[in-house]
């Protein structure tokens, strides 16, 4: 089942979209950013399930520049991206480094969240989910040191979970625990496999494919039928 919306009236821009839940108002919202320009803040436009309607609530903060763009990383009911931040705004290579942004559904606006506090320098960042926690990955000198929040918004709670040596893999997205602290994750773009943290080895799992690449995502269960309803998606 599903429902279709109008795209916000801004035709001169790039949009991406993401979707967070109001638990005071119990309410889906949309949010869509619009980019018009690599120097200058997105338009940021929300619509609720409830009123179907858009709403222009603002522009993102002269020092984010949009760096991930997609759907958003959804955890505790809110969105999350990686923009580039500049300290004050210049956007020279000096000032610059990474933020996680979620955007609070309730309150309407983006926030950033604490990141962990990495080892041996910082050189790359990319973020998912792993389990039901935020996780990110630090890509720095031949590691990736996998991190989780396992206490959303505490920085302190920030946990190294695993490492993976970075020449087992050009691309790996973890995805969750599978049995005995081994690893499920998506290899390179076209393989499922189960890792071994300690002995440093996978093993594949075999998907039926075409030799098209491949995305994966973790699901949560839902009673509510994909069929039912006036509208239903083959």
């Amino acid at each position: 089942m599903y429902r279709k919306f109008a795209q916000p009236e801004d035709p001169l821009g790039t949009g991406w979209y993401g979707l967070g839940y109001d638990s005071v108002s119990d309410d889906f919202k949309v949010v869509s950013v619009v980019i018009h320009s690599s120097r200058a803040p997105g338009d940021v436009y929300v619509l609720t399930s409830k009123h179907s309607s858009w709403k222009w609530i603002g522009d993102t903060h002269y020092i984010y520049k949009s760096y991930q763009k997609g759907d958003g990383t959804v955890v505790n009911g809110m969105p999350h991206w990686l923009w580039i931040r500049s300290s004050d705004g210049s956007f020279m290579d000096s000032s610059v480094s990474k933020a996680i942004l979620c955007f609070d559904a309730t309150e309407e606006k983006f926030k950033e969240v604490p990141q962990p506090n990495y080892e041996r320098g910082y050189i790359s960042i990319d973020m998912g989910i792993f389990g039901e926690w935020l996780c990110v990955v630090h890509d720095h000198h031949g590691c990736n040191d996998v991190w989780v929040m396992k206490e959303y918004g505490v920085k302190e709670s920030w946990t190294k979970l695993f490492v993976v040596p970075s020449d087992l893999s050009h691309y790996f997205k973890p995805l969750c625990y599978a049995k005995d602290e081994k690893v499920v994750m998506m290899l390179g773009w076209d393989e499922l496999v189960i890792y071994d943290p300690k002995e440093i080895r996978y093993t594949c799992i075999g998907i039926p494919q075409d030799g098209e690449l491949l995305d994966m995502a973790l699901y949560v269960e839902s009673l509510v039928s994909p069929h039912g309803g006036n509208n239903t998606a083959n």
